[in-house]
């Protein structure tokens, strides 16, 4: 939009100029002319000659005008867009920020998930030791219930 608005403005300056260079050239014919000029043609020479110069001053006028439009104009685009670069960098920054926090957040949840996994393993082994020792005890159990039995029906003969 900016572009178009600075291009519309020098289209506006170019239309000017090429009005003011036609009365110029206008005006230099007729200022030759009017040296040249029989009495009886002056005074109409005269004023072509006030009618020019009145145009070209005004069609410079309006061309300055113009000209401090464009400038103006070109002032607040490059602010605004220094302004959107600005912006653009601040997100872009924060978006850094939020892809690094994010990064950090993962490489957490995996470490976490790690020693979780890690703490599992260990529990799990102790839980399947604990299984281990209490079938050895239950069959050591068995086994001195099996010998007392034994023993009692050897003492039992003996007597």
């Amino acid at each position: 939009m900016a572009e178009q608005r600075e291009n519309s403005i020098k289209f506006e300056i170019n239309h000017e100029e090429k009005f003011k260079e036609l009365y110029e050239q206008r005006l230099r014919k007729n200022q030759r002319r009017e040296g040249t000029a029989l009495p009886d043609q002056r005074v109409a020479l005269e004023k072509l000659v006030t009618f020019d110069e009145n145009r070209v001053a005004h069609w410079k006028k309006a061309e300055d005008s113009q000209q401090r439009l464009l400038q103006h104009t070109v002032q607040g685009d490059i602010r605004e867009s220094i302004a959107s670069e600005k912006t653009v960098a601040e997100l872009q920054a924060k978006i850094g920020m939020l892809k690094a926090q994010l990064d950090s957040m993962k490489q957490r949840a995996h470490f976490r998930v790690a020693r979780l996994s890690e703490k599992l393993k260990n529990v799990n082994s102790v839980i399947a030791q604990d299984i281990a020792l209490d079938h050895k005890r239950a069959g050591n159990e068995t086994k001195e219930a099996a010998l007392a039995n034994s023993k009692k029906v050897v003492a039992e003969v003996s007597l």
